[in-house]
């Protein structure tokens, strides 16, 4: 005699997708725990590799030598003196010095403006400066777009680095400093840095510092 097979019935059906249902209750919000964010990542990968370029030319003695005078300086950064960037061959020097050098040493995809032109805005003490009226000085082959504003390090002591880490015009197109206005940035794609003529490096905004320590790198 032929076994009569039989389906599932019903009963077994709702079964099955309540217990799928109360599996999926439990996991989803443990993966989007564990889910990379993408913004930090990127934010850390830039950081790092400013870090990396910033101290080699803190310690380049051929492109920041001691000055003449060692007791009243300029050291470090701070000395504008010209030389030639052995990358380029270029002559550099002035408030456009630090930029060029740093921009040589970068994966740089596109130039959009000259160090000569990157003023920017400037953070000053406002919360609303808009990134879309900042010029991008370059961008890298990752899709990030860099900001620098020239300086030499006197007066205010540091220039201002940003970048944008999913692009101009991509993302939020927004940063920590709007966080006290009514805009709110709670997810920013673009971060401001100080750089100092001694080579530190400090973001504008503790939440930004947060980000950089944080080893789960999870949204």
């Amino acid at each position: 005699m032929k076994k009569i097979k039989h389906g599932f019935t019903l009963a077994e059906m709702l079964v099955v997708l309540g217990v799928i249902v109360f599996l999926l209750t439990i996991l989803v919000p443990v993966m989007k725990k564990v889910t990379p964010n993408q913004d930090k990542m990127m934010l850390k990968k830039a950081y790092y590799m400013a870090e990396r370029v910033i101290n080699e030319l803190v310690n380049d003695t051929e492109l920041y030598p001691e000055p003449d005078d060692v007791v009243t300086g300029p050291w470090f950064l701070a000395n504008t003196k010209e030389v030639r960037d052995p990358r380029t061959g270029n002559m550099v020097s002035g408030p456009t010095k630090f930029c060029e050098l740093f921009k040589a040493r970068m994966n740089v995809l596109e130039e959009h403006t000259t160090c000569e032109n990157s003023t920017g805005l400037g953070m000053g003490t406002t919360n609303t400066v808009s990134v879309a009226n900042q010029k991008i000085t370059f961008t890298t082959t990752d899709g990030v777009d860099w900001f620098i504003r020239k300086g030499n390090f006197t007066g205010s002591t540091y220039i201002e680095l940003q970048f944008d880490v999913s692009g101009r015009g991509k993302g939020n197109d927004c940063f920590y400093l709007a966080l006290n206005t009514d805009g709110k940035c709670l997810k920013p794609d673009s971060f401001w840095f100080k750089v100092y003529s001694n080579g530190r490096i400090e973001p504008y905004h503790s939440k930004t510092l947060e980000w950089l320590t944080d080893t789960k790198v999870t949204n």
